[in-house]
């Protein structure tokens, strides 16, 4: 049962995380389309989308093949990267949605923060579920109100702190914690797998993710990694085995 309960998790984190890029190529094909059926066609526009599709093609392939050295317990890619230009990453493979569902989408990114030593793309993929989280959030609002901040700071000397703020109606103050517990979800259509895997990859960089209600509305997502100073990272399996 063990491992029919852990087979049935992997696939659909697999499913959840691989759908945000898939769903990327059909719009960037979907829009070379448009562009090619115009009379006097745009070919920097169509050589823009090819390229996005040719990138969101090979981040799809980066998430299976991580998720796979994840169940195989193999060594994870680790490097220095610059946290911003991962957030801002992040915020370019969001683009299509924040216009689509008519966000007011805001950054607030700290100049000069520290490099955080780890696997940029699963930090990548963190955001990017915390921004879809906000997105959701914030989609039953009115258009006028329909916001969202991405921030990032320094946090003492020896973290950072990247923060989701969204506009939507918070969350149940009793079920705060519980958000992030697997199979846990208050979507109609969710798994319940995307928080508890958040946590799970930024507790394995050694840092933490938590969730608080804003006084005036709306709920703020918080993760907190460390600065790199040498030390290498506790690899994920470690944390969800445990």
């Amino acid at each position: 049962m063990d491992r029919v309960g852990s087979i049935s998790a992997l696939a659909a984190a697999i499913s959840h995380e691989i759908n945000q890029p898939l769903a990327a190529i059909l719009s960037n094909a979907q829009a070379g389309l448009r562009f090619l059926a115009d009379e006097q066609p745009d070919l920097d526009e169509v050589r823009e989308a090819l390229r996005d599709i040719a990138t969101d093609d090979k981040r799809a392939g980066e998430v299976i093949r991580r998720l796979r050295m994840m169940l195989k317990k193999e060594e994870h890619n680790r490097e220095s990267f610059d946290p911003n230009s991962v957030i801002e990453e992040a915020l370019d493979l969001v683009r299509s949605e924040v216009i689509l569902r008519n966000v007011s989408l805001e950054k607030d990114l700290e100049p000069g923060l520290g490099a955080v030593h780890g696997d940029p793309i699963q930090i990548q993929q963190v955001v990017l579920n915390l921004l879809m989280n906000a997105l959701d959030a914030v989609q039953e609002q009115p258009v006028d109100v329909r916001d969202v901040i991405i921030s990032s700071r320094w946090e003492g000397d020896d973290r950072i702190t990247v923060c989701v703020r969204d506009s939507g109606t918070g969350i149940d103050p009793g079920k705060l914690e519980a958000i992030f517990d697997p199979f846990y979800t208050t979507k109609h259509k969710g798994l319940g797998l995307v928080l508890s895997l958040c946590r799970a990859i930024i507790e394995a960089h050694g840092g933490k993710l938590w969730a608080e209600n804003q006084p005036d509305g709306g709920a703020t997502f918080y993760f907190t990694v460390p600065i790199a100073r040498g030390k290498m990272i506790t690899p994920i399996e470690k944390t969800i085995d445990t």
